[in-house]
């Protein structure tokens, strides 16, 4: 689905939190919807077909801006984003502290993660931090993102491991 403020002159910057904001306050479960993606302040919501229609009939606002919507059969060209690169130095290969060094996070708040089960390692829920991660392995973490460790550049005069990690 297509959701396009009626008047772009004069419409706030909407945002993803803008989007699904208004499209709960339609009375929709969370995983009824799929992503929404924005590039120049429109919506591409993914939803479920049978939804389609009440989406469009009843979304009338987004913040305060009036939109319209519509189904499309095709989306615009999505660019791929490309992972930004990030050096970091670890003891070892722990995922605890790797991603801890990853997401600038101290060593209980990313173990905490792992509790509330919120690290994913290929698509698995990793429930400890002890994990001896592999180059190649995608870490998922909701609510901060994911990154793979792409090679690593030897050992600091301390003895701690030089990576390079590639973050999304």
């Amino acid at each position: 689905m297509e959701v396009k403020p009626k008047n772009a002159k004069f419409s706030d910057d909407l945002t993803h939190r803008d989007f699904l904001g208004s499209l709960m306050n339609l009375g929709l479960e969370r995983d009824r919807l799929g992503d929404i993606y924005i590039a120049d302040n429109v919506g591409y919501v993914f939803c479920l077909e049978a939804n389609a229609p009440y989406i469009v009939e009843q979304l009338e606002r987004v913040k305060h801006t009036s939109v319209v919507c519509s189904v499309i059969e095709e989306l615009p060209a999505i660019p791929a984003l490309e992972p930004e690169e990030v050096m970091v130095q670890c003891a070892s290969l722990r995922a605890d502290l790797v991603l801890a060094k990853v997401y600038n996070l101290s060593r209980n708040a990313a173990s905490e993660l792992f509790t509330q089960g919120r690290v994913f390692v290929n698509g698995r829920m990793l429930e400890h931090g002890s994990y001896e991660l592999d180059f190649g392995e995608i870490v998922s973490v909701r609510g901060h993102g994911r990154f793979w460790l792409a090679e690593d550049r030897g050992l600091s005069r301390k003895g701690k491991r030089n990576l390079t990690v590639l973050r999304t």
